[in-house]
């Protein structure tokens, strides 16, 4: 089967499909140990059992609080603006809402980026910029390990998104 016929595509893509997914394309994010990037299914099967969990019908109720919590502040937010007669930015209010659900649920503490009066500009704009370097270690996968091997001052010369990726890991969310 090829996906240059679209009759594929439901045979390949969907929830339970025996076809495990390309290594090279999961493994540019970096994390070869990851539930996400696994790309042999059996494996990725052991993997997400350990977080079925988080995701149980309990789980995902008590997450209600959080939501409400983060759209209380997205309201308030839009609110002032009014208030103030300002514009505001809604495409990233509402990913910063996305965002601080996700990392007060996964991590126990958001983000905050609902906070920010630009609301987590900087983070989306981090996000956009890894994109090119995703489509670079698809093609030459061999160059990640590469990275791994490079000094870590070198890696920040030569990629700024990088850089900001190694500053994340290494600080837990505000």
């Amino acid at each position: 089967m090829h996906l240059s016929d679209p009759n594929h595509y439901d045979k390949i893509y969907h929830v339970g499909t025996r076809y495990s997914k390309d290594a090279n394309y999961y493994g540019a994010f970096g994390n070869e140990n990851s539930s996400f990037t696994t790309p042999a299914n059996e494996l990725h099967r052991i993997r997400r059992t350990g977080l079925n969990s988080f995701f149980s019908r309990k789980n995902v109720i008590e997450l209600e609080d959080i939501v409400q919590d983060k759209a209380q502040k997205l309201c308030d937010a839009i609110e002032n603006a009014i208030t103030k007669g300002q514009p505001m930015d809604l495409h990233h209010a509402l990913r910063a809402v996305s965002i601080d659900v996700i990392t007060e649920f996964a991590f126990g503490e958001s983000y905050g980026l609902l906070e920010t009066p630009d609301f987590g500009y900087d983070f989306f704009m981090l996000v956009l910029r890894l994109g090119p370097a995703a489509w670079i270690f698809r093609q030459m996968p061999w160059l990640k390990t590469v990275m791994r091997v490079v000094p870590e001052s070198m890696v920040r010369a030569l990629s700024a998104p990088i850089s900001n990726v190694i500053d994340m890991q290494r600080v837990s969310p505000p």
